[in-house]
Protein backbone atom coordinates (compact mmCIF):
# COMPACT_ATOMS: atom_id res chain seq x y z
CA UNK A 1 0.00 0.00 0.00
CA UNK A 2 1.57 3.29 -1.03
CA UNK A 3 2.10 6.01 1.42
CA UNK A 4 -0.42 9.16 1.47
CA UNK A 5 1.46 11.76 -1.47
CA UNK A 6 2.35 14.83 0.24
CA UNK A 7 2.03 17.94 -1.15
CA UNK A 8 4.28 19.85 0.84
CA UNK A 9 6.39 21.29 -1.00
CA UNK A 10 5.18 20.24 -3.88
CA UNK A 11 5.38 23.14 -6.94
CA UNK A 12 2.24 25.18 -7.69
CA UNK A 13 2.25 26.30 -11.42
CA UNK A 14 0.29 29.51 -11.74
CA UNK A 15 -0.46 30.84 -15.46
CA UNK A 16 0.95 34.30 -15.77
CA UNK A 17 -0.02 34.33 -19.22
CA UNK A 18 -2.29 38.24 -19.40
CA UNK A 19 -6.58 37.44 -19.80
CA UNK A 20 -7.76 37.55 -23.01
CA UNK A 21 -9.02 41.03 -24.16
CA UNK A 22 -12.51 41.23 -25.58
CA UNK A 23 -12.68 42.60 -28.85
CA UNK A 24 -15.52 45.31 -28.76
CA UNK A 25 -14.87 46.76 -31.76
CA UNK A 26 -14.67 43.90 -33.93
CA UNK A 27 -18.21 42.61 -32.49
CA UNK A 28 -19.76 45.77 -32.58
CA UNK A 29 -18.69 45.71 -36.73
CA UNK A 30 -20.04 42.06 -37.03
CA UNK A 31 -23.45 43.47 -35.62
CA UNK A 32 -23.30 46.03 -38.05
CA UNK A 33 -22.56 43.83 -41.19
CA UNK A 34 -25.81 41.01 -40.05
CA UNK A 35 -28.01 44.54 -39.56
CA UNK A 36 -26.87 45.75 -42.96
CA UNK A 37 -27.44 42.44 -44.25
CA UNK A 38 -31.08 42.09 -42.88
CA UNK A 39 -32.05 45.91 -43.83
CA UNK A 40 -31.01 45.40 -47.47
CA UNK A 41 -33.10 42.02 -47.52
CA UNK A 42 -36.12 44.04 -46.20
CA UNK A 43 -35.64 46.45 -48.75
CA UNK A 44 -36.02 44.24 -51.40
CA UNK A 45 -38.38 42.13 -50.21
CA UNK A 46 -40.81 45.60 -49.87
CA UNK A 47 -39.63 46.36 -54.10
CA UNK A 48 -40.67 43.86 -54.94
CA UNK A 49 -43.93 43.54 -53.35
CA UNK A 50 -44.92 47.77 -53.04
CA UNK A 51 -47.84 48.38 -54.74
CA UNK A 52 -48.85 51.00 -57.34
CA UNK A 53 -51.19 53.03 -58.85
CA UNK A 54 -51.98 52.17 -62.40
CA UNK A 55 -54.69 52.74 -64.35
CA UNK A 56 -57.13 50.32 -66.26
CA UNK A 57 -59.70 50.09 -68.56
CA UNK A 58 -62.81 50.27 -67.36
CA UNK A 59 -65.11 49.81 -70.45
CA UNK A 60 -64.42 48.94 -74.08
CA UNK A 61 -62.67 51.39 -76.54
CA UNK A 62 -62.04 50.62 -80.25
CA UNK A 63 -59.38 51.00 -82.28
CA UNK A 64 -58.88 54.86 -83.00
CA UNK A 65 -60.89 56.25 -80.50
CA UNK A 66 -60.51 58.63 -78.42
CA UNK A 67 -60.15 57.94 -74.41
CA UNK A 68 -62.27 59.79 -71.89
CA UNK A 69 -62.08 59.61 -68.08
CA UNK A 70 -65.25 57.21 -67.73
CA UNK A 71 -63.25 54.72 -69.85
CA UNK A 72 -60.36 54.64 -67.06
CA UNK A 73 -60.55 53.23 -63.95
CA UNK A 74 -57.53 52.92 -61.32
CA UNK A 75 -55.79 49.72 -59.69
CA UNK A 76 -53.33 49.05 -56.91
CA UNK A 77 -51.07 46.22 -58.24
CA UNK A 78 -47.41 45.01 -57.88
CA UNK A 79 -45.65 45.89 -61.38
CA UNK A 80 -43.80 42.38 -62.51
CA UNK A 81 -41.05 42.24 -64.26
CA UNK A 82 -41.84 43.17 -68.30
CA UNK A 83 -44.78 44.26 -67.57
CA UNK A 84 -45.75 47.71 -68.65
CA UNK A 85 -48.23 49.97 -67.28
CA UNK A 86 -49.36 53.98 -66.70
CA UNK A 87 -49.34 55.37 -63.57
CA UNK A 88 -52.43 56.52 -62.20
CA UNK A 89 -51.31 60.18 -62.09
CA UNK A 90 -50.76 60.28 -65.83
CA UNK A 91 -54.54 60.26 -66.06
CA UNK A 92 -54.85 63.69 -67.24
CA UNK A 93 -52.58 63.67 -69.84
CA UNK A 94 -54.01 60.30 -71.41
CA UNK A 95 -57.24 61.24 -71.55
CA UNK A 96 -58.01 62.92 -75.33
CA UNK A 97 -55.35 60.24 -76.66
CA UNK A 98 -56.74 57.85 -79.03
CA UNK A 99 -56.62 54.22 -78.65
CA UNK A 100 -53.81 52.16 -81.09
CA UNK A 101 -55.47 49.10 -80.42
CA UNK A 102 -58.53 47.35 -79.40
CA UNK A 103 -59.03 47.98 -75.45
CA UNK A 104 -61.19 45.72 -73.67
CA UNK A 105 -62.73 46.57 -70.32
CA UNK A 106 -60.38 45.24 -67.57
CA UNK A 107 -57.19 45.36 -69.32
CA UNK A 108 -54.60 47.15 -68.11
CA UNK A 109 -53.35 50.23 -69.42
CA UNK A 110 -49.83 50.11 -70.96
CA UNK A 111 -47.70 52.48 -72.73
CA UNK A 112 -47.87 50.74 -76.05
CA UNK A 113 -51.67 51.10 -76.29
CA UNK A 114 -51.74 54.76 -76.69
CA UNK A 115 -50.99 56.44 -80.09
CA UNK A 116 -48.39 58.86 -80.12
CA UNK A 117 -50.10 61.46 -81.68
CA UNK A 118 -51.51 64.95 -80.47
CA UNK A 119 -54.51 64.78 -77.83
CA UNK A 120 -58.06 65.21 -79.48
CA UNK A 121 -59.19 69.01 -79.22
CA UNK A 122 -62.32 69.34 -77.08
CA UNK A 123 -65.20 68.81 -79.46
CA UNK A 124 -63.95 67.01 -81.90
CA UNK A 125 -64.71 63.72 -83.28
CA UNK A 126 -61.94 61.35 -84.94
CA UNK A 127 -62.85 59.60 -88.20
CA UNK A 128 -61.20 57.21 -90.41
CA UNK A 129 -60.27 57.51 -93.81
CA UNK A 130 -58.16 55.36 -96.02
CA UNK A 131 -56.35 56.95 -98.94
CA UNK A 132 -54.07 55.54 -102.04
CA UNK A 133 -51.20 57.79 -103.25
CA UNK A 134 -53.10 59.61 -105.56
CA UNK A 135 -55.51 61.04 -103.13
CA UNK A 136 -52.94 62.52 -100.58
CA UNK A 137 -49.05 63.03 -99.81
CA UNK A 138 -48.65 59.87 -98.15
CA UNK A 139 -45.23 60.52 -97.32
CA UNK A 140 -46.06 63.85 -95.42
CA UNK A 141 -49.02 62.16 -93.65
CA UNK A 142 -47.78 61.93 -90.01
CA UNK A 143 -49.77 62.37 -86.34
CA UNK A 144 -50.47 66.17 -85.49
CA UNK A 145 -50.16 67.27 -88.93
CA UNK A 146 -52.98 69.65 -90.42
CA UNK A 147 -55.15 68.80 -92.96
CA UNK A 148 -57.86 69.09 -94.93
CA UNK A 149 -60.52 67.14 -96.23
CA UNK A 150 -61.65 67.69 -100.12
CA UNK A 151 -63.81 66.24 -101.37
CA UNK A 152 -63.43 64.81 -104.94
CA UNK A 153 -67.10 63.97 -106.26
CA UNK A 154 -69.65 60.90 -105.86
CA UNK A 155 -72.46 59.63 -106.94
CA UNK A 156 -76.61 61.24 -105.95
CA UNK A 157 -77.31 64.42 -105.83
CA UNK A 158 -76.83 64.78 -102.00
CA UNK A 159 -72.72 63.81 -102.96
CA UNK A 160 -70.97 66.93 -102.23
CA UNK A 161 -69.50 68.53 -105.30
CA UNK A 162 -65.96 68.04 -106.12
CA UNK A 163 -62.85 70.43 -104.88
CA UNK A 164 -65.46 71.26 -101.91
CA UNK A 165 -63.62 71.42 -98.81
CA UNK A 166 -65.73 69.01 -96.38
CA UNK A 167 -63.61 69.56 -92.79
CA UNK A 168 -59.74 70.63 -91.40
CA UNK A 169 -58.68 68.62 -89.02
CA UNK A 170 -55.78 67.31 -87.80
CA UNK A 171 -54.06 63.39 -88.29
CA UNK A 172 -54.34 61.75 -85.13
CA UNK A 173 -53.20 58.22 -86.04
CA UNK A 174 -51.02 56.79 -89.37
CA UNK A 175 -50.78 53.56 -90.85
CA UNK A 176 -49.35 52.32 -94.07
CA UNK A 177 -51.97 50.04 -96.31
CA UNK A 178 -50.79 48.44 -99.37
CA UNK A 179 -52.98 49.24 -102.13
CA UNK A 180 -53.16 47.21 -106.10
CA UNK A 181 -52.41 49.09 -109.04
CA UNK A 182 -50.06 51.37 -110.07
CA UNK A 183 -51.12 54.10 -107.35
CA UNK A 184 -48.57 52.62 -105.28
CA UNK A 185 -48.91 52.18 -101.45
CA UNK A 186 -51.68 54.42 -99.33
CA UNK A 187 -52.10 55.16 -95.86
CA UNK A 188 -55.18 54.69 -93.35
CA UNK A 189 -55.32 57.70 -91.22
CA UNK A 190 -57.82 58.81 -88.07
CA UNK A 191 -58.61 62.55 -88.41
CA UNK A 192 -59.72 64.62 -85.43
CA UNK A 193 -62.47 67.00 -86.93
CA UNK A 194 -65.10 69.37 -85.82
CA UNK A 195 -68.12 67.23 -84.41
CA UNK A 196 -70.35 69.04 -87.03
CA UNK A 197 -68.40 67.67 -89.89
CA UNK A 198 -67.58 64.40 -89.10
CA UNK A 199 -70.63 63.13 -90.74
CA UNK A 200 -69.92 64.29 -94.01
CA UNK A 201 -66.54 63.18 -93.88
CA UNK A 202 -67.32 59.97 -92.73
CA UNK A 203 -69.47 59.53 -95.53
CA UNK A 204 -67.31 60.64 -98.14
CA UNK A 205 -64.64 58.56 -96.65
CA UNK A 206 -67.05 55.31 -97.03
CA UNK A 207 -66.99 55.81 -100.81
CA UNK A 208 -63.72 56.53 -100.89
CA UNK A 209 -64.07 60.36 -102.36
CA UNK A 210 -62.01 61.78 -100.41
CA UNK A 211 -58.80 63.53 -100.64
CA UNK A 212 -56.81 64.88 -98.02
CA UNK A 213 -54.44 67.77 -98.48
CA UNK A 214 -51.64 68.45 -95.93
CA UNK A 215 -51.80 72.18 -94.40
CA UNK A 216 -48.94 72.25 -92.03
CA UNK A 217 -46.39 69.18 -91.19
CA UNK A 218 -46.66 68.77 -86.89
CA UNK A 219 -43.87 70.57 -85.15
CA UNK A 220 -39.83 69.11 -85.70
CA UNK A 221 -41.15 67.29 -88.61
CA UNK A 222 -38.48 66.33 -91.27
CA UNK A 223 -41.13 67.45 -93.95
CA UNK A 224 -41.72 70.65 -92.19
Amino acid sequence: MRPPRSEVGSAVRVDTRPPRRRRPLLAVVATLVVIGFGLAGAELYLAGTQRVSALVVRSAVPEGSPLVASDLGVVQLVPGPGVGWVAATEEARVVGRVASVPLLAGQLLTPASIATGPNLPRGDATVGVTVGANQAPVAQLEPGAEVEVVATGGQGTAAPRAGASLAAGVLVTVADVGTSGSSGSGAAVSIAVPSADAAAVAAAAATGNVSLVVLRAPAGSSTG
